[in-house]
């Protein structure tokens, strides 16, 4: 695989909001206007309940790994 391609995909996979994503796809719910308005998975439990923040959590942590 290309090195070009490598960094662009690591750079897609960092930069992907999760917690607005699971919100947004499964709840119909903005986590930027909800809550404290911040996209992290402390604000996902708070606003969506630990059934959205774990997915959140190990997706946010595995992307730091």
């Amino acid at each position: 695989m290309s090195p070009y391609l490598l960094v662009g995909l690591a750079y897609l996979l960092g930069a992907t909001p999760t917690s607005y994503w699971v919100g947004r796809a499964f709840y119909g719910v903005d986590l930027r206007r909800e809550g404290s308005g911040n996209l992290g998975a402390t604000n996902t439990f708070r606003v969506l309940g630990w059934k959205a923040a774990v997915p959140v959590l190990l997706f946010d942590v595995a992307k730091g790994w």
